[in-house]
């Protein structure tokens, strides 16, 4: 099975699994090889799945703990334009529903976790990825700058790897942070990762990345970091399905070298 299929299955199986442990949603329990992040306790976050993503939307915060995807070869050549027509989410309560206006004057991108490139193979993926579910508070000088490059290259990894395996989302220090929004009080994230798998057979692999939310000019590779930092500055299992020792391996290796060339950034 592809990965592909592995994660499709893993978002159907995640459903029912993480509202067992009080993710509030349906589905339906599927065997699947990868897993989507799972930590406890479980507070107020609600599982959305789309077409090409599945998110936990987190009540607190108003945006996604994690959004995650896989992205095929195939769907880095999609021909669909941006449609930029970001719209509430009617999957999660109406209380707290974001709405595009909650940006409006805030100095701050609506910014995609799962990227709008990511999906122009199809309309209904196109239509979804802006959904406000995907989306977070963040600085145009990181969204337009390091955040973009990174997407850029994840497009690259999937055509050299066949695809890849994505998870991305804020990440909050303190228990108050600062928010925008006059209706529903969206909070502004302190920093940003993104974790990229590759289980192509022979040459498995992962890497993440940590972005700190400001306006300084950033590089990729300056915020290349391990897969089990994040798990552990976030206290998730990011792929809690993948045999241990392939866990060991992937999780603790932080090799920038062996997705890309030190010029491409």
């Amino acid at each position: 099975m592809n990965i592909r299929g592995i994660l499709h299955k893993a978002f159907a199986a995640c459903t029912l699994v993480l509202a067992s442990c009080s993710y509030h949603g349906v589905g339906h329990v599927v065997s699947n090889e990868v897993g989507v992040p799972t930590r406890r306790p479980f507070r107020g976050e609600r599982l959305v799945v789309h077409q090409n993503y599945c998110t936990a939307f987190k009540k607190k915060t108003l945006q996604p703990a994690w959004v995650a995807w896989t992205l095929s070869a195939n769907e880095t050549v999609g021909s669909l334009k941006r449609t930029n027509n970001f719209v509430p989410d009617a999957s999660v309560r109406k209380r707290y529903r974001v709405e595009t206006k909650d940006y409006s004057g805030s100095g701050y991108d609506r910014g995609h976790m799962c990227p709008a490139a990511d999906n122009k193979h199809s309309e209904q993926a196109m239509s979804e990825c802006f959904y406000m579910t995907n989306m977070c508070p963040q600085l145009h000088e990181l969204n337009a700058g390091a955040w973009q490059a990174l997407e850029d290259s994840c497009r690259l990894w999937a055509q050299r790897e066949d695809s890849i395996v994505v998870v991305a989302g804020p990440v909050f220090y303190g228990k108050h942070p600062a928010t925008i929004g006059k209706q529903h009080k969206v909070a502004v994230p302190d920093a940003f990762f993104k974790i990229v798998v590759s289980l192509k057979p022979g040459n498995e692999k992962a890497i993440a990345f940590l972005f700190p939310h400001n306006r300084q000019v950033q590089s990729v590779g300056s915020a290349v970091c391990t897969v089990r930092s994040l798990e552990q500055l976030l206290h998730f299992n990011f792929f809690p399905k993948l045999p241990k020792q392939l866990q060991e391996r992937l999780e603790n290796n932080s090799e920038l070298t062996l997705w890309a060339k030190t010029a491409e950034f």
